[in-house]
C-alpha cells in the first residue's frame, strides 16, 4: 500500500528543480466586465463623440479626433484602474517524505510469530539472524535500508529520518537507534515534525512503530491535522500484532503502618489480557530481606483473571515480634530459635471486603448490581432488636425504592 502510494505523487517530483517566471498585467481596480461592455465602453464613445458633434468638420476628420479622445479617455481610464505587472516566479522542489521511528524500548521485543507461517516468510530476509533472536528494531532497520530507502529513490523523494519516544529528534543514519526510549509519544512526535518542516514541500509521512503508543498527545488528532494540510500519514507495524496473554498483578491497598506482630492484610487485582480464558493462576506474597530476595512465603491465592480485574485479599501472618525477641535475648532469656509468633485465632480473612465474592452473591441472589442491600447479622433474639432493623428498612424503602432486605 505505501509502494503504490508513494508511486501515486512521483509525478510530483519528477521535474524537481525546474524553474520559470512570467511576467502579466493586471489591474488591480478592475470592474466587472459587464460592467466595462455594459457602462464604462458606451459612455467612454458618447463623451468623445458629443464633444465634436456641433463642430463643422470634414467626416473623417470627426471621426478621427473622436478616436483620438476616445483613447485618451481609454488611457485615463486605465490608469485609473491601477495597472501593475506581476511577475510569478516557479520553482518544483522535490517532494520531502518524513520517516518517523519507533525508538522506544518496546521496539527491542523479540517476536517468533510462532503459528504465522505467511510473517515468518515474509520477514526472513530481513531478520540478521533467527527470527526469534531478532529484534523489532532491528526488523525496522533492515526494512527502512532494504525496502523503504530505495522506493523513495526510485520516486525522487528525499527522506528525512527521525527517531521518537518520549521526544523526537532527526536521525542522520539508522545506526542511531538504541531503543531505550522510556515512552512512545507518537501524536506529539508525527505534529512536531510536521511543525518543524512547515513552509517545506512534505508530501507525505511514514510511522515505523510497534503502534504502543502511550504518552502525548492523540496520534489520530494528529493524523487528521496532516490530512488537513493534504500530507498522507502511512503507517509500518513492527512486531507480532496477535493479541497478547498476560496477567497483571496490580496493588490495591495496603496499610500504611502497622505495629509490630500484627497480621498484614494486602489487597491486589489480577487482571488478564489478551484471553478470556486465562485459566486459574497463583498468586503469592513474599517477604523480601534486604537485600531484594526472597526471605519467606508469607501467602498463596488462587484466582481467575480477567479484564475488570478479580480482587485477592493476603493476610500475610505477623514475624517474629523482633523487638521483644531481641529485649529479652539481651536479658539472657531463652536462646533465638526457642522464639515463634502465634497468631490470633480469630480468620480475620473472611471479614475482609471481598467485591467478587459480593458480586458472585447478588448474581446468586438475583440482585441488581447498583441495588442497596440492607441486612444484619445476629440470632433471632429480642436483645438484637430486629424490630428495629424492620422499621428502619421501611423507612429506607420509601427514600430507595431499589432497596434489597
Amino acid at each position: 500500500m505505501i509502494g503504490l502510494a508513494l508511486r501515486g505523487v512521483a509525478n510530483a517530483s519528477a521535474n524537481a528543480g525546474e524553474t520559470g517566471m512570467r511576467e502579466t498585467l493586471r489591474f488591480l481596480d478592475l470592474p466587472e466586465a459587464w460592467v466595462g461592455v455594459l457602462i464604462i465602453l458606451p459612455l467612454t464613445a458618447g463623451v468623445a463623440w458629443i464633444g465634436y458633434r456641433r463642430e463643422h468638420l470634414q467626416p473623417w476628420a470627426r471621426w478621427t479626433l473622436v478616436s483620438l479622445r476616445f483613447v485618451a479617455l481609454a488611457i485615463l481610464l486605465g490608469v485609473l484602474f491601477r495597472p501593475v505587472f506581476v511577475q510569478r516566479t516557479e520553482e518544483v522542489k522535490p517532494a520531502e517524505v518524513i520517516v518517523l521511528i519507533d525508538d522506544s524500548a518496546s521496539m527491542r521485543r523479540m517476536d517468533a510469530y510462532a503459528g504465522d507461517d505467511a510473517a515468518r516468510e515474509a520477514l526472513a530476509h530481513l531478520a540478521p539472524r533467527a527470527l526469534g533472536a531478532t529484534t523489532r528494531l532491528e526488523l525496522a532497520a533492515a526494512g527502512i535500508e532494504g525496502d523503504l530507502l530505495p522506493l523513495l529513490a526510485e520516486g525522487a523523494y528525499e527522506p528525512r529520518l527521525f527517531r521518537f519516544d518520549e521526544d523526537t529528534a532527526p536521525l542522520p543514519d539508522l545506526t542511531g537507534l538504541t531503543g531505550r526510549g522510556r515512552g512512545t509519544s507518537l501524536g506529539d512526535a508525527l505534529s512536531g515534525s510536521l511543525a518543524a518542516h512547515r513552509g517545506r514541500h512534505v508530501t507525505d509521512v511514514v510511522i515505523v512503530s510497534d503502534g504502543r503508543s502511550n504518552g502525548g498527545s492523540s496520534p489520530l488528532d494528529a493524523a487528521r491535522a496532516a490530512a488537513a494540510s493534504g500530507i498522507a500519514v502511512h503507517t509500518i507495524v513492527v512486531g507480532d500484532t496477535r493479541p497478547e496473554r498476560n496477567v497483571l498483578v496490580q496493588l490495591v491497598e495496603i496499610p500504611e503502618e502497622v505495629l509490630e506482630g500484627d497480621e498484614i492484610a494486602v489487597t491486589a487485582r489480577v487482571i488478564g489480557r489478551g484471553s478470556t480464558d486465562l485459566g486459574t493462576v497463583s498468586v503469592i506474597l513474599e517477604e523480601l530481606d534486604r537485600s531484594g530476595a526472597a526471605a519467606r512465603l508469607l501467602a498463596e491465592e488462587s484466582a481467575r483473571p480477567d479484564e475488570s480485574g478479580e480482587r485477592v485479599v493476603f493476610l500475610a501472618p505477623p514475624g517474629a515480634p523482633e523487638r521483644g525477641r531481641r529485649e529479652h535475648l539481651d536479658l539472657g532469656v531463652g536462646l533465638p530459635e526457642q522464639y515463634s509468633a502465634i497468631p490470633s485465632g480469630l480468620p480475620l480473612k473472611n471479614f475482609f471486603p471481598d467485591p467478587g465474592r459480593g458480586r458472585r452473591v447478588r448474581e446468586r441472589l438475583r440482585i441488581p448490581p447498583e441495588a442497596p442491600v440492607l441486612g444484619t447479622v445476629g440470632r433471632l433474639t429480642a436483645v438484637k432488636d430486629q424490630r428495629t432493623l424492620i422499621a428502619a428498612a421501611k423507612i429506607l424503602a420509601d427514600r430507595h425504592p431499589d432497596l434489597v432486605v
